[in-house]
């Protein structure tokens, strides 16, 4: 005690006296300000190494008596830290120098903390997946989980087989090319590096700072066998820093052999195949030793996106990445060139699709868009559960309504359709019908819904609203007459669906009929810039000004568009003026029963039109007297019950189409060929019309009838076939629809008697048996048209009538239009 006394006693004297030095000696201070700063980075140094110390024993032996140790460790870190300015005097002369001390001491604090943790965390994971880890048969079986994806009703539409117990195959029994061409293509430093591949890693972090996201984490083939068989598919730093300490842990306990063979038994091939014997009898119908250069690079590709790069769904991608795997084997010298290419040539002899797909190209939208969502690890892996809005009963319906109508056209060289069907007021897609016939091995596969097709005279609703937007009103007229546009050394003159020329014609009579000039004009007064952002506001997003010129020729389908935009933008004037983004997915749950949908994006309900524009649109479009003209009395676009319509045909009957919607459902068809060769003088009405036609009848069975509503801006006026205002009761008459404060004011209305009907005094013109749509000459997938100058005329090019009034509240009013010129007599216009 008298010992242990006296040697507190001598080291208190010793701080006094270094009190007493650092009062009486200002230099003293400035002298050792730097070696104080120089000590405390050794020290932060030695505790770094005494961490690292510490965290191998918490790994390596009993948890909490090693924890402990490493507590002690830091406290006694710390107490050396704070020693160095234990002197008061010290820290009063140097505040700065305590600062810092306090900020690098809580720093550390905080560091040491989080570190601990985290080998907490890791511990405990490696002594929960002990067992796992120890028994390689255990290893490889113990999590294999699939996706199933289910309709709106909860039927099975598509499933990823989940886990079945497999026997482990032996390295030595499978070629060399499956070993070579899985770690040319997953890890080529598999055998020299100790379980975490650094370029791998560079890799990644250099992606995901790239991308700003964690996309990407340079697994090694030892880290894949980690995640795929121990841990969930998220991505976060936790679960990396567990993959991480458990890929060498493996690595320390097997040999390199070892685990190549655990990673080739378990991985996921896709088609419902785990690990490589299985993948080569459900691939190519033999076992695996028996595989070839050629047959090995193609499996070896499939583990990265085994839909993505299925050989059965998507053909093109799968001999891509087998062209990938193979260039890396002949670049790693396990290969030579001769060999490659004698591989990449040869024919290879799949046994056949295993797993059942309905829907087929909708479940592939769904599969791509989980992909994007969720990565493709959680969507082969994750054990999910997807709910889309697809209604099977419905698409049995699609489906049904396409094959029946194709075989009645065999002798019109169209070879192909889609139809694409949406609910309007949420987005959700009922029925989706990329291609005729998926089995098809040229072009079955490809999903005409999603790609670039040039829409004919679909796209004209688009410019029509635009020139409502600015004024114009349905009786604005517009002279049908022959125009002459430049066209190369030639001239382009435009013609109609019934190869006539009307006169003089309302918006109403020009729309619904479909007329080629009249649409043109309307174009030319809308403006090229203003209507492709009205499409894009609608939905079409494919309308790409930085890439293409638009010219006149848009109006008339001199663009490229997709079917599922073009059925966005239609559901858009369904809906009143409210676009609503495309819904394929309702609900997504993991295999914990947790939803983890994201939330809808605020834009994915947005109204971009007033509902007064659109609804003189659906007016127009569903309008059967006005469009009896040039369609017929009895034209497939007249349904049972209230429903706009609209087709398209490109030039020489290259693309036909239908759009069409009643209040709650709206449905888009296109038919042709894949290729691009003309189908034989059918046009959209002939032909994907009466696909349209009987799908809708058949789908909206079930269904309530519903009417177009009147906006309340909306006003009602008697007028004539030329326009003119008139009395209810006068010869012609009819009721015509105009948003307030544009309706003409030159003449006193009767009132609308409620039980008067509309006088039709003119002869119905019935639809010719050949007719000759035209749109512009622009026929490429990828048009780049350019801007056609009208030749001199004797007329305006647009002639309107009655002055238009333009909107209420109007910023910016269009220039008084042209004064019209008299109609003559020998001339009627409806």
């Amino acid at each position: 005690m008298k010992n242990s006394y006296g040697r507190k006693n001598k080291k208190n004297s010793k701080i006094r006296k270094t009190a007493k030095r650092a009062k009486n000696s200002k230099v003293f201070l400035l002298k050792n300000k730097k070696k104080i700063k120089i000590n405390l980075r050794k020290r932060e140094k030695q505790a770094s190494k005494k961490r690292v110390s510490a965290f191998k024993l918490i790994i390596r032996k009993d948890f909490t008596k090693k924890f402990k140790t490493a507590k002690k460790a830091l406290d006694s870190l710390r107490t050396k830290t704070n020693s160095i300015l234990k002197c008061n005097s010290l820290v009063i002369t140097f505040k700065v120098i305590k600062g810092f001390t306090k900020t690098l001491e809580i720093s550390l604090i905080i560091i040491f903390t989080v570190l601990a943790f985290s080998g907490i965390f890791a511990s405990a994971s490696y002594y929960y997946f002990a067992k796992d880890i120890s028994d390689p048969n255990r290893l490889v079986n113990r999590k294999n989980t699939g996706t199933i994806i289910y309709d709106r009703n909860g039927e099975i539409i598509y499933e990823a087989f989940g886990a079945k117990y497999r026997e482990l195959l032996e390295l030595g029994a499978m070629p060399k090319y499956i070993k070579d061409a899985t770690i040319a293509s997953e890890d080529e430093e598999f055998y020299s590096h100790s379980g975490v591949s650094r370029k791998g890693i560079l890799r990644a972090i250099y992606k995901n700072i790239e991308t700003r996201s964690i996309s990407q984490g340079g697994s090694s083939i030892t880290q894949q066998l980690v995640k795929n068989t121990l841990l969930n598919p998220d991505r976060n730093l936790i679960r990396k820093y567990q993959e991480v300490l458990l890929a060498l842990e493996i690595e320390r306990r097997y040999k390199k052999d070892d685990i190549l063979k655990m990673y080739l038994n378990e991985i996921y091939y896709g088609e419902g195949a785990w690990g490589i014997q299985d993948a080569a009898k459900v691939f190519f119908g033999k076992e695996a030793k028996d595989l070839d250069l050629a047959e090995s690079a193609m499996l070896s590709g499939l583990p990265a996106a085994p839909t993505a790069y299925s050989p059965f769904l998507n053909p093109d991608d799968a001999k891509k990445r087998q062209k990938y795997v193979l260039d890396r084997m002949e670049k790693l010298g396990m290969i030579t060139k001769e060999e490659s290419e004698a591989a990449f040539t040869k024919q290879l002899s799949l046994m056949g699709q295993k797993t059942e797909i309905k829907a087929p190209h909708f479940v592939m939208a769904v599969l791509e868009d989980l992909r994007k969502e969720y990565g493709n690890e959680f969507v082969e892996k994750g054990g999910l559960r997807v709910y889309t809005t697809l209604d099977m009963k419905k698409q049995k319906v699609a489906e049904n309504a396409v094959i029946e109508e194709m075989d009645k056209l065999k002798g019109k060289n169209v070879s192909n359709a889609a139809l694409v069907s949406a609910d309007p007021k949420t987005g959700e897609i009922l029925a989706y019908v990329g291609s005729i016939d998926w089995s098809n091995s040229e072009w079955g596969k490809v999903d005409i819904a999603d790609t670039f097709q040039q829409p004919g005279s679909a796209f004209k609703p688009f410019a029509y609203i635009t020139a409502l937007e600015k004024g114009w009103t349905t009786v604005t007229t517009i002279k049908d007459e022959p125009v002459s546009f430049p066209d190369g050394t030639l001239s382009y003159v435009p013609k109609n669906y019934d190869g006539k020329f009307h006169g003089n014609v309302t918006v109403r009579r020009a729309l619904a009929n479909s007329l080629n000039v009249p649409a043109i004009k309307t174009l030319q007064f809308a403006g090229v810039d203003d209507t492709i952002n009205t499409a894009k506001t609608a939905g079409i997003t494919t309308l790409d000004q930085s890439k293409y010129k638009y010219g006149l020729s848009l109006v008339l389908g001199g663009c490229d568009v997709h079917l599922t935009d073009m059925v966005s933008a239609y559901g858009t004037l369904a809906n009143g003026g409210v676009y609503v983004k495309p819904v394929f997915v309702s609900k997504v749950i993991d295999k914990t029963n947790k939803v983890i949908t994201k939330p809808k994006e605020a834009v994915s309900r947005k109204r971009v039109f007033d509902n007064a524009y659109t609804f003189l649109i659906t007016s127009i479009l569903s309008d059967e007297d006005a469009r009896r003209e040039v369609f017929g009395p009895n034209s497939p676009l007249k349904l049972s019950r209230p429903a706009a319509a609209k087709t398209g045909t490109t030039n020489e009957y290259r693309d036909g189409w239908t759009m069409g919607y009643t209040p709650n459902l709206v449905t888009g068809v296109w038919i042709g060929n894949n290729d691009n060769i003309p189908m034989l003088e059918l046009p959209g009405a002939l032909g994907a019309g009466y696909v349209w036609k009987n799908y809708m009848e058949k789908a909206l069975n079930d269904m309530p009838v519903e009417e177009f509503k009147k906006p309340d801006n909306i006003v009602e006026k008697f007028v004539r076939s030329d326009g003119r205002i008139v009395s209810a009761g006068s010869s012609g008459a009819k009721l015509e629809y105009f948003v307030a404060g544009t309706e003409p004011k030159d003449k006193e209305i009767v009132p609308v008697p409620k039980d008067y009907t509309p006088k039709n005094e003119e002869p119905v013109v019935t639809a010719p048996i050949k007719i000759e749509p035209v749109i512009a000459p622009v026929v490429s997938p990828n048009p780049q048209p350019s801007e056609p100058t009208p030749l001199p005329v004797e007329k305006p090019p647009v002639v309107i009538s009655p002055t238009p009034t333009p909107p209420p509240k109007k910023e910016n009013p269009e220039p008084t239009p042209v004064v019209p010129e008299p109609i003559s007599p020998n001339n009627p216009s409806r």
